[in-house]
């Protein structure tokens, strides 16, 4: 049995909440390792979106009205 079998083992005699915390906390401990493959999506995205906003195919909108729309109610 590993370490982690063991923990993992011993964590699920805690109760639903301790284990909820247990969780919260070692996420909080793990390193954010970046997807490569969003990360050159993203890329790809954000070119594309300049190349139309460059050819006039796309409009910048002000920043208060883009988040104006994204919020408001249906």
């Amino acid at each position: 049995m590993t370490n982690v079998d063991r923990i993992l083992a011993e964590a699920m005699k805690l109760s639903d909440e301790e284990r909820a915390t247990l969780a919260d906390r070692l996420l909080e401990i793990v390193p954010e390792v970046p997807d490569a493959g969003v990360e050159e999506a993203w890329l790809k995205e954000t070119l594309r979106r300049r190349a139309e906003w460059k050819s006039g195919r796309a409009k910048a909108v002000p920043i208060e009205e883009a988040l104006a729309q994204m919020f408001a109610k249906p």
